[in-house]
């Protein structure tokens, strides 16, 4: 993950690990066969307390980022209501 995204998003930001898909995939292929957490917090909590988790917390100025989301019209392609 870059560093500028939690910048851009404003909310902090949890990143797992880069083998995060393989690792659901292992758990989801152990729950059906009875040998994993039988639900999604019983997966989760075992990620948690077996993977490290990097929290980021932005920084900077939001002005800037808001600015640059009316200019391209946001991250989702629509225009950014505060330039419609």
């Amino acid at each position: 993950m870059s560093p500028q995204e939690p910048s851009g998003a404003q909310p902090p930001v949890i990143a797992g690990p880069v083998e995060a898909t393989a690792l659901g995939n292992v758990l989801v292929q152990a729950r059906s066969l009875g040998t994993g957490p039988a639900d999604l917090g019983g997966m989760r909590a075992l990620l948690r307390d077996t993977q490290r988790l990097r929290r980021f917390e932005p920084e900077g100025d939001a002005r800037a980022w808001d600015l640059a989301a009316r200019r391209t019209g946001g991250a989702d392609g629509r225009p950014h209501p505060a330039s419609i």
